[in-house]
């Protein structure tokens, strides 16, 4: 395992390299929580623990909710050195109800029924707690990747301030992260994604949106991300 300012952990001994994407991600939202006192922090989704490790670096108490097996596998392993910070398979498990922070990256696309499940998150937030999430944007730049990500929706500026206004929650910020490098991601994320559907011989088109299965699989699939990072990573260890 080891740790850069730049790009966060990694740990690929145990299937965890951060990629290209969520090191950009990352770079946003350490510099929202720069400004956040220490405090108690709910994150929904959060994966192998990526970002719960900066948070227990930076003394947060920190309870992550992650569906996936593997994910929490990782994580168990990834945060094993944080006493402060727990992983649980669901909502339910999470008996405090005045939280001081609710995060949430990449996550609310995958959720059908997306303003009930931000309700519900919020509903674990003391009175003032600070919500920060994250979605992908731009409803016109929906294609393959976020079909075999499992996700239902893209978002537009507009569908985040109704979202938000519908869940009773005040905008501080609203921002785009990562552009204009995320773009120039994009377009190879999507190259590589049309080449290997088409080498398994996989028809998108017969994939129904928000598939399960597929969104489990986004917060820890980093085969391409594994087999490059000892190029992209290296700059920084």
């Amino acid at each position: 395992m080891k740790y850069s300012n730049i790009i966060g952990v990694s740990a690929p001994e145990i299937g965890w390299v951060p990629s290209p994407g969520f090191i950009l991600r990352r770079a946003a939202i350490l510099d929202v929580v720069e400004g956040f006192d220490q405090g108690t922090v709910l994150e929904i989704g959060c994966g192998p623990g990526g970002i719960l490790y900066e948070l227990g670096r930076k003394g947060f108490q920190c309870v992550g909710v992650e569906l996936a097996d593997i994910s929490r596998s990782i994580a168990a392993k990834l945060l094993a050195e944080f006493s402060t910070i727990s992983i649980v398979s669901s909502l339910d498990a999470v008996d405090q109800v005045d939280f001081d922070y609710l995060f949430s990256f990449e996550v609310l696309e995958h959720i059908r029924d997306d303003l009930e499940a931000l309700k519900n998150w919020v509903a674990r937030l003391r009175k003032g707690g600070v919500v920060v999430i994250s979605v992908p944007a731009h409803t016109k730049k929906w294609n393959v990747t976020d079909i075999m990500a499992g996700h239902f929706r893209r978002y537009d500026r507009h569908d985040i301030q109704d979202l938000v206004a519908a869940a009773d929650l005040e905008i501080i910020e609203l921002r785009t992260c990562g552009w204009p490098a995320s773009w120039l991601l994009e377009k190879v994320r999507l190259l590589v994604k049309k080449r290997q559907l088409k080498k398994a011989g996989i028809d998108p088109a017969q994939i129904e949106p928000g598939d399960v299965e597929l969104s489990k699989k986004s917060g820890f699939d980093r085969h391409t991300e594994g087999r490059l990072f000892r190029y992209y990573g290296s700059t920084y260890f």
